[in-house]
């Protein structure tokens, strides 16, 4: 199976290159900087081609040439408050990025499937009533990343029903582990320990602790995005998500738990987000119908490999300065 990821270089979209050449399928990508080592382990593995999503000649270019079978779409710019503080930038990635795909499909009359990677942030508000969020609950994003994401998904599944293509589209909820940027509450936590192990310094700071949301392993996730395209229905949506919530004080009390030091947390006000809901969780009931996935790896499996990546990350720059 002739496989092309756009964003290969990206968190997710490198767990799920691995996971494609564990299933011997070739992966083609697509990255806007090279420089990412986060698929530094797949060199000679992998072709990838250095391009922006937002030019369409080069996308038709790459299009042509790997003839893909099937494409994970999931180039964005992916941080919520990037999003909001160059909101042109995230349009004309997200939503202008994903024209430029199908329109390069139809140049070239290929046919591949097609999965569109949105995000949980579509939902926007919902109401403790209505929860867990299932598919069937209407996008009413807040976040501008949370408009960008439901404006391409619209603009997907037009090609679905316009022209017959292939689409699948993927709502993820949460997911954390190994790879994750610093950007993220999980993967903020694990570096800020790490550190701490390293040097004489013991604070670390937090947002928000109260707040509860669902998260998944990034390597449970790809393999949501796996088995749909083996067997999901084209023009469908579907939520990929854990289907139950933990708080992120939980999170910051099983890292604080394998830390190899004392860790002395200070609350930062700057760093609550004004979208947070109390709580916020999805049901991952149609997928598990019509693929058989559920989330196999716990959270505190998670955590811990992700503090160790941080743990093996510091220790590299510090052997790197040392040399």
């Amino acid at each position: 199976m002739r496989n092309l990821i756009t964003g290969i270089n990206g968190f997710a979209a490198s767990h799920l290159s691995d996971l494609l050449l564990k299933n011997d399928e070739e992966v083609f990508g697509i990255a806007r900087s090279l420089d990412n080592n986060n698929i530094s382990h797949l060199k000679g593995k992998v072709k990838v081609f250095q391009s922006d999503v937002r030019d369409p000649v080069q996308f038709e270019k790459i299009i042509r040439e790997v003839n893909p079978q099937r494409i994970y779409h999931m180039a964005s710019v992916s941080y919520v408050p990037a999003a909001a503080k160059d909101w042109k930038s995230a349009f004309e990635t997200n939503v202008f990025g994903t024209l430029h795909l199908f329109e390069a499909i139809k140049l070239q009359k290929v046919a591949p499937r097609v999965m569109c990677v949105g995000s949980s942030e579509e939902y926007g508000f919902v109401d403790s009533q209505e929860m867990p969020i299932s598919e069937k609950v209407p996008p009413n994003p807040e976040s501008l990343y949370g408009v960008t994401k439901a404006s391409a998904e619209m603009l997907a599944q037009s090609f679905f029903f316009r022209d017959g293509l292939e689409v699948l589209r993927v709502r993820p909820f949460n997911h954390t582990g190994p790879r994750q940027t610093e950007w993220f509450v999980c993967s903020s936590f694990a570096k800020q320990i790490a550190q701490i192990e390293n040097d004489k310094e013991t604070k670390m700071v937090v947002g928000n602790l109260e707040a509860e949301r669902d998260f998944t392993d990034v390597r449970d996730t790809v393999r949501a995005y796996y088995a749909l395209m083996q067997k999901g229905n084209p023009g469908s949506v579907y939520n990929v998500c854990s289907g139950k919530t933990v708080s992120i004080k939980e999170i910051l009390s099983t890292l604080k738990e394998f830390a190899k030091k004392e860790v002395v947390v200070i609350e930062d006000p700057e760093l609550f987000r004004k979208e947070d809901r109390p709580k916020y969780y999805g049901s991952h009931g149609l997928i598990t119908r019509q693929t058989g996935w559920v989330p196999e790896i716990l959270l505190r499996k998670t955590l811990g490999d992700l503090l160790e990546y941080w743990r093996e990350k510091i220790k590299s720059k510090k052997t790197d300065k040392l040399g």
